[in-house]
This record gives C-alpha cells, structure tokens and sequence, in this order.
C-alpha cells in the first residue's frame, strides 16, 4: 500500500529526513519554508496577493520552528511529521513531562527507551520500532512512545491501523500529563479517520484537540479542512479567519488547499472580507494622517516667517500616500496588509515632521522674542535720550531767547525806568525763571508724547510676540490631539 498523497513530502521540503540533529532540523525547516511560500505564492489567487508581494513573501521564514508544531503554524505538512515530531521531543514542554514519568523506572528501562530515541532520531526506523516497543512493555503510560510508534507505522511502515491503534494510546494516557500532546495526537488519529473516508469523526476529533490546546492554530486549520469537505460553512469560515489573523501564510496555503474546494466561493468572500477591513483600517489612518499634516502646514503657512529667518519647509507627504493607495487599489490581502506596514511607516515620518516642525518653530519664534526684546530695549533707550536731549535743548533756547530780548529792551529803551530801579541780577533771574517755567511745560509734553510712542511699541511688540506663541500653541494643541495616532510607532 503506497502513501496517500498527504502523508508525502512536498518538493520544497525534500531535504528534511531523520538523521540530522536538532539544531540543524530546525534550520533547514527554517529555510525551506521559504521555497514553500515561493511556490504557494506563485500559484497564488489576485485576491490573495500580486506578483509583485511574492519576492517580499518569499523572503520570509519561520523563525519559531523549535516551538514544533506550534511554532511552525502555517509552514506544517504532514510529510514532515517525523521531523516535527523530533523537534518536539527536544522541547521543554515534553522534556519536563517525561521526567515525572520516568522517574520510577529502573535503569534498564531508561537505557532502552533513549537507544530507541537514538535510532528514530538517526532515521534506523526498525530499529527504532523495536526499541519503543520493549520500552512500552516497561512503561505503557509513556504517552510519547506511543506517538513515536504511530508515526513509525503511519510514515514509514504504511500502516494505519497500527498507527491508529497507537495514536489512540498516545490519547489515553496523555490526557492526565499534557493537554497539548493530547491534542497533537488528536490531530494525527483525525487525519486517519479522514482518509479513510470518517470525515465527521475527523471532524469531532480535530474540534477536540482544539478543545484540548486552544493556542494551536494547526489544529483550527485541519478542523477547517473536515467542515469545508462537509460543507459546514459558518464554522469552516469562523476558525479560517481566527488562523489567517493569527499567520497570514494560511491565506496562501487555504487558496492552495484542493479540500476547501467545495466551499470555495464563500471561501474566496472570506479572503475578499479580510482584505476590506484591512484596507478600511489603513484609509481610515490615511484620512487621519492627512488631516494632521494639512493642520500642520497650515499653522506653518499662516506664521508667516520673516524673510531673515530659515524657512520650514512643507512636506505634503504626495509620494506616500500615493504608494499606500496604489497597493490598496490591488484588492488583495498581501498587498493591504504590506499597506499597512507603510502605513505605519507614513505615520512614523509624520511623527518626526511634526516633531520637526514643532521645534522648529519654537527656534524661530525664540530667535525672534529674542531680538524683538532687544530692539524694545534699544528703541526705550534711544527714545529716552532723545528726550532728555530735546528738553535740555529747548532749556538753552529759552535761556538764550530770553537773554537776547533783555539785552534788546535795554538797548532799545523799552523797559522804561524799571530797569534803572530794579538792579540787573533781578531781570536775570525771572527771565531764567520764566524760561525753566516754560521749558517744562514743553518737556512735559515731549515726555508725554515720547511715552505714548514707547508704549505704543511696546504693545506692537507684544501682539507680535503673543500671535507668534499662539501659533506654536495651536500647533503642539494639533499634534497632541493626534497622539493617538503615532501609538503603533
């Protein structure tokens, strides 16, 4: 009897075979999902993702492969169950299991059961099948030799009862000690009962190793798989979703999968359906992210800097926007899911330019308080002396006018016999009077007129100074209004 056409290895995984360690396992699963991705992505549908997403999809690998079946998620065949199955048996969570179960046994026992991990792990499968089944007879509650031996007889002895048999041990006694290899047992007992023909079984026991380990993704995968082939629509589609936003690779793999053929179409709307709310998710941050930098710019261009200064420069963001829409316009998944990694780049630049231009700004406005004070401090001065210098001026024009129409009295004989009476120094005297009585009535006006003007400038400078930070308000108010914005950056 031959293997079924899901128990062979795909071409892309050819090279993985028992017989190398663990650390080299896991790295060559690692790199050879690549190629796996090349060739889904390649015969992928439009509405799954264009030709030019597949060298970014095909640049991609699995970097968690040492978490096993878990890890690999969307990456996972069957034909590379044993390998799987060997990097699960170095893992932690089974390591730990084993040691509880191994503890009473006796030395012998202990030897046999690592000579037989030593043969499956090196590829002498007959060996290996011989070693696990004396250590079942030492130890029959060892849930692990019971999958080691139902993948021996699924794989490699082309045996499904005995591996069926097995499997359903692996359960048995699995469930008391992990949940989650009760549940990888599980799945391999559902694909079993699947090719022979017991869809709804597999069904039952697939939504049971869900039940089990609720975190493994494969076994939602191969649930959906039995309920496409039975034409349960709404549950198929409900644990299609939950894996394709869990690892986006299952879209590829789904679109590939002859077993979702019957249900296609609602298949192909679900895939449609996860594109749109992508798409609808980074529109709306496109929206957002366009009205910021519109306020932004239009806080700048209302500022109005004066020509001295350095000018900030607008940055409309034409080219990113354009990108981000050019690959939503390509109605597929991939392509608005790499829309949104843009589009967190686009808000991650729209970030540092308001940041740039918020600082910029204070620059200027600082730069320009600065020199204003300055001058309002040398204006003051300046007025200041002009008036102490005027009204000592018009002191001396006093005095000397005044002294001049006393002489031009005396000389003209205008004042009469007063100034024969009164002596000289008197005359002088209320002359000078007079011209201080006057000259402070001047100065007093001058003052009050110089005062006016300082103030006036004063409250010019300070309008200025007032609408230049309300600018800077209005745009930290901006940028702080839209901090939920830059959340993902």
């Amino acid at each position: 009897m031959s293997l079924s056409e899901w128990e062979n290895k795909s071409n892309y995984y050819k090279m993985l075979e028992l017989g190398s360690d663990i650390k080299t396992q896991t790295q060559n699963l690692s790199r050879q999902t690549k190629d796996m991705y090349k060739q889904l992505s390649d015969s992928a549908n439009s509405i799954v993702t264009s030709q030019e997403r597949s060298s970014e999809i095909i640049s991609q690998s699995i970097d968690n492969v040492k978490n096993g079946l878990n890890g690999l998620q969307s990456a996972f065949e069957w034909g590379i169950s044993d390998v799987v199955w060997q990097i699960e048996q170095n893992r932690k969570i089974l390591k730990d299991v084993l040691e509880t179960l191994m503890t009473p046994l006796d030395t012998q026992a202990k030897e046999r059961r690592k000579r037989a991990e030593n043969a499956y792990f090196n590829g002498w499968i007959d060996d290996a099948e011989e070693e696990f089944l004396e250590s079942e007879k030492l130890n029959k509650f060892d849930f692990a030799i019971h999958i080691n031996l139902g993948i021996i007889y699924l794989f490699h002895k082309n045996n499904e009862k005995k591996s069926l048999k097995y499997f359903n041990k692996a359960i048995k006694y699995s469930k008391p000690e992990s949940k989650y290899h009760t549940s990888f047992a599980l799945l391999f007992k559902a694909r079993i009962l699947f090719n022979n023909d017991y869809i709804d079984e597999a069904e039952k026991n697939s939504a049971l190793a869900i039940k089990y380990a609720p975190e493994m993704t494969e076994a939602y995968y191969q649930n959906s798989q039995y309920n496409a082939q039975l034409k349960n629509v709404k549950k198929c589609l409900k644990y299609l979703y939950h894996i394709i936003k869990k690892d986006k690779y299952y879209c590829l793999k789904i679109d590939n999968d002859k077993l979702f053929d019957p249900i296609r179409s609602h298949v192909n709307k679900l895939i449609i359906k996860l594109c749109d709310e992508v798409s609808e998710e980074v529109i709306s941050i496109v929206n957002k992210c366009k009205s910021l930098i519109n306020s932004i710019n239009n806080v700048v261009k209302e500022f109005d800097i004066p020509s001295k200064y350095r000018q900030i420069s607008i940055n409309n963001f034409d080219y990113e926007i354009k990108e981000i829409q050019s690959l939503l316009d390509k109605k597929s998944y991939f392509d608005a899911l790499y829309a949104k990694s843009k589009s967190v780049d686009f808000q991650l630049n729209i970030k540092e330019y308001s940041e740039k231009i918020d600082s910029d700004l204070s620059d200027i406005i600082y730069k320009i308080s600065r020199e204003q004070r300055d001058d309002v401090a040398q204006t003051d001065d300046i007025i200041d002396k002009t008036q102490e210098y005027t009204i000592y001026s018009i002191n001396i024009i006093h005095i000397v006018l005044h002294f001049f129409l006393y002489i031009y009295l005396i000389v003209n004989d205008s004042i009469g016999w007063v100034f024969y009476i009164v002596p000289l120094i008197f005359w002088l005297l209320i002359i000078y009077g007079l011209s201080i009585l006057l000259s402070k009535i001047i100065g007093w006006i001058m003052k009050s007129y110089f005062d006016i003007q300082k103030q006036s400038y004063h409250h010019s400078i300070e309008q200025n100074l007032k609408k230049y930070e309300q600018y800077q308000k209005q745009l930290s108010y901006i940028i702080e209004g839209n901090k939920n914005l830059f959340v993902l950056c």
